[in-house]
């Protein structure tokens, strides 16, 4: 797969907030046009996220991608993308300074909208509300579960890591790991705990009986002025995720696990209050890390 700059810039120009409706909502009509355009079946839930469906052979099992929305940043401002050699950065077109493009998970969507292009059938959901507790993904009805082999979501720091375990669950098989190891070994990957994330929130609030798994996709200082993409690094990951789909996608790769019953989460009180969050966020005990952009410490609020 290749990384097209102008594509990536088409995506950044949507600046979404968690919990801005608005603009969430316009991404999201975007997004369901160009899906569309791929032959996709397409519906819009009662929260806003974005179910997309392309089963030309009407197969019994087929994969899902999943990706959020919403950015957790500081600028409302979009920001001008500069590549410098293999990295890609956002400067302020106002002051000049670097500020976090929204990578985190922008990548994702993006990747989802490669595979769009190719013959392969899938099943893409878009959620909203992802950085401020999975909110989308909670809301899904169950309905949209029933066909799929597995799923996957680029939303990871760093260029090597698979989710094993996430959002307090095993997200995977035995036999799903050691199917998936060569494929693994062969792109640089291995199977780690991570924190926090949509596929996470398939287990531990729908408990479904497939496996789940978040990839590393190259990005850097994630909810940040300091975020980065590596595109060498994306590319290798885009790569690795499309082969798991070919891989993968035709069976059901089954995995259940027992998980507390657990309710979609209402959100009454939109107005948190984001500065003192990074305020504490810079000072606190997570400052350490923030301060070294450390890509592999698991230690981050989400």
């Amino acid at each position: 797969m290749k990384f097209n700059i102008n594509e990536y810039s088409d995506l950044v120009q949507y600046r979404c907030f968690s919990f801005d409706d608005k603009q969430q909502d316009l991404f999201i009509e975007y997004l369901q046009g160009l899906l569309i355009d791929r032959n996709f079946r397409t519906t819009i839930d009662s929260y806003g996220n974005l179910i997309a469906e392309r089963n030309v052979n009407n197969d019994p099992f087929i994969p899902l991608i999943i990706a959020h929305v919403d950015i957790n940043q500081h600028d409302a401002a979009v920001p001008k993308l500069v590549r410098i050699n293999d990295w890609l950065i956002g400067f302020s077109t106002k002051t000049g300074t670097t500020v976090g493009v929204g990578h985190d998970d922008k990548a994702g969507i993006y990747f989802a909208l490669q595979v769009a292009k190719t013959d392969l059938d899938c099943k893409i959901i878009f959620t909203k509300d992802e950085e401020v507790g999975c909110v989308g993904t909670s809301c899904l009805d169950k309905s949209h579960f029933k066909n799929i082999s597995f799923a996957i979501q680029l939303d990871r720091r760093g260029s090597s890591d698979v989710s094993q375990y996430t959002n307090g669950v095993t997200v995977v098989s035995k036999e799903f790991k050691e199917n998936s190891k060569p494929l693994l070994d062969i792109f640089g990957f291995k199977y780690v705990n991570c924190v926090y994330t949509d596929v996470g929130a398939l287990k531990s609030v729908h408990n479904v009986n497939f496996c789940c798994i978040n990839v590393s996709c190259g990005y850097y200082n994630e909810h940040s002025n300091d975020e980065t993409l590596n595109i060498s690094q994306f590319v290798n990951s885009m790569e690795f995720a499309y082969e798991m789909l070919v891989a993968f996608g035709k069976d059901h790769q089954r995995h259940v696990v027992k998980v507390r019953k657990a309710k979609p989460v209402k959100w009454t009180n939109k107005k948190f209050d984001w500065e003192t969050f990074y305020s504490d966020y810079k000072s606190g005990p997570y400052s350490d890390n923030y301060k070294k952009g450390d890509p592999n410490s698991d230690k981050w609020p989400f």
